[in-house]
């Protein structure tokens, strides 16, 4: 950081620059300075005010830059306190290190003018020395009044400003603890919620197993009707072809009884009719006998002829009105079993939609 200096030159020293400069080391009256805004060390003499680039003398503190900070690498007897004011200090420790330079170049300032004052008195008459050494005790008293003064005023502005720090901090404080209260408030909230939504949940998945058990329990109890009812259809349509089958069975009886009529009058036709006939025959034998010649025979044989006919006629006739009512009977049941699977069928289709 020395490169953008001229090492000829003296450095600045100024009273109106000693505020932007910090000691970093201090031995007997020299110290070593660091100035804040050109980044330079340089050396002065508090006494005489002489400055340099170079160390005063050879034991003096050796400082090195790291970066843009200074290092003192063997401070010795040196004081170096003012060192933490280095790069790494907050706002409020810099000006109060400032603040104690301005009160120190104060202070070397009062030294000098009463140095200054005691130089003359030696050199002036023993009355011109006591007036002037009451001016200098009476200028020395005003000083020292003064400094107090100032020391007043800047106790008064340090606590001043440790009082607003404190008001800083106090309020900081509140204004955490009520960020701290308005997270807490916000995580009792957000926990609150997560359980109203957790609840909320578990109320719905309750409600949700109750709606299915209830729709599983429908379902089973359509399920159980449907059943009865196809067994109950089943069972009507047992009961349909049971009765189908009776009336069958019986319409099979009556047949059997009409046939068994029908042969048995049949059989009193035939018997009357061959009782007939044997009549004939024997009338007819009587008739030859008596001689009524071949013509009452021939007829005879004719109207026995005739007979045997009528006596298959009727038979035939018989046979017929039996098949008839067998035909009859058959087409009956036919139609009854007929309408009593179209039922069923009906039936289940409608079990089957009622499931659905």
């Amino acid at each position: 950081s020395d490169s953008n200096f001229d090492k000829g030159s003296e450095p600045f020293f100024a009273a109106e620059a000693r505020p932007s400069s910090l000691p970093i080391v201090q031995q007997g009256d020299w110290s070593a300075y660091f100035d804040i805004k050109t980044g330079v060390v340089f050396y002065l003499d508090e006494i005489t005010g002489n400055t340099s680039w170079d160390p005063p003398f050879e034991n003096f503190p050796r400082i090195i830059m790291e970066g843009t900070t200074p290092k003192v690498l063997d401070p010795g007897s040196g004081n170096i306190s003012m060192e933490r004011a280095l790069g790494y200090i907050g706002v409020d420790e810099m000006a109060a290190a400032l603040a104690w330079e301005e009160a120190k170049e104060r202070e070397r300032a009062r030294k000098a003018a009463m140095r200054a004052a005691e130089a003359e008195i030696k050199t002036e008459t023993p009355a011109a020395t006591e007036n002037a050494v009451e001016t200098m005790y009476e200028k020395a008293k005003n000083a020292e009044l003064e400094r107090l003064e100032q020391v007043k005023k800047s106790a008064d502005e340090e606590r001043a400003r440790k009082e607003a720090a404190a008001e800083l901090a106090r309020e900081e404080k509140i204004r955490l603890e009520m960020e701290r209260t308005e997270k807490e408030r916000i995580a009792a909230e957000l926990a609150a919620a997560k359980e109203r939504e957790a609840a909320e949940k578990e109320e719905r998945a309750r409600k949700e197993a109750a709606a299915k058990l209830a729709q599983e329990e429908m379902s089973r109890l359509e399920r159980e009707r449907s059943e009865k009812e196809r067994i109950a259809a089943d069972l009507a349509a047992a009961k349909e072809r049971e009765a189908a089958e009776k009336e069958r069975i019986a319409a099979e009886q009556a047949a059997a009884e009409e046939r068994k009529a029908g042969a048995k009058q049949a059989t009193a036709e035939r018997a009357a009719a061959e009782q007939a006939a044997a009549k004939e025959r024997e009338a007819a034998a009587k008739r030859a006998a008596t001689k009524e010649g071949e013509a009452t025979a021939k007829q005879a044989a004719a109207e026995q002829a005739a007979a045997k006919e009528r006596e298959v006629a009727s038979k035939r006739a018989a046979a017929e009105r039996a098949a008839a009512k067998e035909r009859q009977a058959a087409a009956e049941r036919a139609a009854m079993e007929k309408a009593a699977a179209k039922r069923a069928v009906k039936e289940r289709a409608a079990a089957k939609e009622r499931e659905a």
